[in-house]
């Protein structure tokens, strides 16, 4: 069966309507956590380096280097975050 689309009079007939939407209450916090299924364990790796010369008698020049580096951390993603305004979108209330 083809169906000859929607009338502008009434474009979204299948919606519900909106006082049968739930009410959130104030202080529920809605939130939940989403775990990929190819996840692998998350690590860190530690490194430094260092350099010693001795320049004259009784002085010495010492350098050093230290990092540390995080592979696969876990995240938070807020997946109905609000967009950060800008020139091209602004923040307008209707």
């Amino acid at each position: 069966m083809i169906s000859p689309g929607q009338t502008f009079a009434n474009p979204f007939p299948t919606v519900v309507p909106q006082n049968l939407y739930p009410t959130i209450q104030p202080g529920i916090l809605l939130a939940g956590s989403y775990l990929d299924r190819n996840n692998r364990t998350p690590y860190f790796q530690q490194f430094n380096a260092s350099v010693q010369y001795e320049l004259a008698r009784n002085t010495t020049l010492h350098a050093a280097y230290v990092g540390t580096r995080g592979v696969r951390l876990y995240r938070f993603v807020g997946v109905n975050q609000a967009q950060i305004a800008s020139l091209t979108r602004p923040v307008v209330n209707g």
